[in-house]
C-alpha cells in the first residue's frame, strides 16, 4: 500500500517507473527522472480502452487523498463514465472562435453574399470580442444574456447576434462538435425593436431629385452611385438587388429585370416607363449595371455617396432601404392594390405570393409604370397628375375609359 514513508523514500531513476498500491487496483505513484512524483489511476473504460488519469502531484495531495480520489473515480468508471477521456475531450474542445471558423468554412460559405456580410459584421463587432476565447461548450445562457444586454442600445443588432449564435450552436450540435446539453441561446427574450418607417414627401423627393441632378452635373459623386439611387427610387428593389444587377439581367424589350437571386429567390421585376428610360440611357461599362471603382467589380457600398447626397438634399434619417418603403407608400396613396404593389416589389409572405399567381403582367406593369412616373415627376418638382379611380371597379381609369350609361 502506498504510504507517505514509501512515497518519500522513492528515488528517481534514469527512466520513469511506477509504484502500485496493493489495495486499490490501478492506483500508482509515477516517479519521474526529474524527481517529480505524481499519483495516477490506470483503468479500462466501458469499451475496454486503457486510460491513465492523473490525480495530483505528491505534496499537493497526500497518499490518503490520492487513495480517496482513486476510489471515487473507479466508482464513476463502474457506472460507465470515462474521467480520463472526458478530461482529454475538454482539453481539446474548440473555443468559440475555432468553432466559428469551422462554421464559416462548412456552413456560412454556402449562404448568400448578403447573409455572409451581415453575419461577419455581427461576429466581428459583438460575438467574438465577448465570448470568442471561451470553450464553446462552456458558454452558458448567462454568458449569452450578458452579451445580449450589453448591446441593448442597439436592439436590432443584439437580437440578430443571438439569432446567429443560436444557429451556430444548433449547427455544432448537429455536427457533434459540442455536447448536446442544450443550446444556450434558447429562450433568450429579444429586445423590443422599433420599426423604422420613413417615407419621403413630395417636397423631399424634389430636393433629392435636385441633389442627384446637381451631383450628376458637377460629377461630385460616382455615376454608378447616382444610377443606383435612382433605380432604387424607381423600381422598389432592395439595395442588394440593384448593386448586384448585371446587364444580362436587364430585359429592355420586355421591360423587366430578371433577377436570378434575391432575398425571396429568383424573381422578375416589371419596370415602369421612368425606370425603363433610365436604364436605356445608362452607359454599359462591363457586366454590372452599377460598376465599382475596380474593373470588373460591382459597386459595393452606397453609404458615403448616399450620406453626401442626403446632406445636400437636406434629408435626415433616411436610409437607402426607405426608398423601397417610399415606392410602396406612393403606390398605396395613389390607390394601387396592395396585391399589385406586392407583386411589383416581391414581398416574401407565402399568402401574398399565392394571391399573385392569378395576376397577369398587364395590371402589374401598368401599376409599376404609374408609380415610377409619379416618383420621377416628384423628383423633378412637378406635382403628379391626380389618380382617377374607375367608378365601377375601383381600379384606375385610363384616359379612354368611359362609364356606360
Amino acid at each position: 500500500m502506498l504510504t507517505k514513508r514509501l512515497v518519500d523514500a522513492a528515488t528517481p531513476r534514469q527512466t520513469e517507473y511506477q509504484l502500485f498500491d496493493g489495495e486499490i487496483p490501478g492506483l500508482a505513484l509515477r516517479v519521474h527522472p526529474n524527481a517529480s512524483k505524481v499519483y495516477a489511476l490506470f483503468y479500462r473504460n466501458s469499451t475496454g480502452r486503457k486510460r491513465t488519469l492523473t490525480l495530483g502531484r505528491h505534496g499537493a495531495i497526500t497518499p490518503e487523498q490520492a487513495r480517496r480520489l482513486a476510489k471515487e473515480r473507479l466508482a464513476e468508471v463502474t457506472r460507465g463514465a470515462d474521467p480520463a477521456g472526458e478530461r482529454q475531450r475538454v482539453r481539446h474542445a474548440p473555443d468559440l472562435a475555432a468553432l466559428v471558423e469551422r462554421y464559416r468554412a462548412e456552413h456560412l460559405a454556402f449562404k448568400k453574399p448578403s447573409t455572409r456580410t451581415r453575419a461577419e459584421g455581427l461576429l466581428k463587432r459583438i460575438v467574438l470580442p465577448a465570448i470568442g476565447k471561451m470553450k464553446a461548450e462552456a458558454v452558458t445562457r448567462t454568458d449569452i444574456l450578458a452579451l445580449h444586454r450589453a448591446h441593448r442600445e442597439t436592439p436590432v443588432e443584439a437580437n440578430r447576434a443571438v439569432t446567429l449564435l443560436s444557429g451556430i450552436f444548433t449547427w455544432a450540435e448537429d455536427e457533434g462538435l459540442v455536447l448536446p446539453e442544450g443550446n444556450p441561446c434558447r429562450r433568450i427574450k429579444k429586445h423590443t425593436e422599433r420599426r423604422r418607417e420613413r417615407y419621403l414627401s413630395a417636397q423631399e423627393l424634389a430636393r433629392l431629385g435636385g441633389a442627384l441632378a446637381q451631383a450628376e452635373r458637377d460629377a461630385s459623386e460616382p455615376a454608378a452611385a447616382i444610377l443606383a439611387i435612382r433605380l432604387l427610387l424607381l423600381t422598389g428593389c432592395r439595395k442588394s438587388e440593384i448593386l448586384g444587377l448585371r446587364w444580362e439581367d436587364v430585359d429592355l424589350e420586355r421591360s423587366c429585370l430578371r433577377l436570378p437571386d434575391s432575398k425571396t429567390g429568383a424573381k422578375t421585376v416589371l419596370l415602369g416607363a421612368a425606370a425603363l428610360q433610365l436604364l436605356a440611357k445608362a452607359a454599359q461599362q462591363g457586366p454590372w449595371v452599377c460598376p465599382g471603382g475596380r474593373a470588373g467589380e460591382p459597386l459595393k457600398n452606397l453609404y458615403k455617396p448616399w450620406g453626401r447626397i442626403c446632406k445636400a438634399a437636406g434629408l435626415a434619417g433616411v436610409r437607402p432601404h426607405d426608398l423601397r418603403h417610399g415606392y410602396v407608400s406612393i403606390g398605396a396613396v395613389g390607390g394601387e392594390s396592395l396585391v399589385v404593389i406586392g407583386a411589383i416589389v416581391g414581398h416574401s409572405a407565402a399568402g401574398m405570393t399565392e394571391r399573385y399567381a392569378h395576376l397577369s403582367d398587364d395590371p402589374v406593369r401598368a401599376a409599376a409604370d404609374r408609380i415610377s412616373s409619379a416618383i420621377a415627376a416628384a423628383m423633378s418638382g412637378v406635382d403628379p397628375a391626380p389618380v382617377r379611380m374607375h367608378p365601377r371597379t375601383g381600379g384606375h381609369a385610363g384616359p379612354h375609359d368611359r362609364r356606360r350609361r
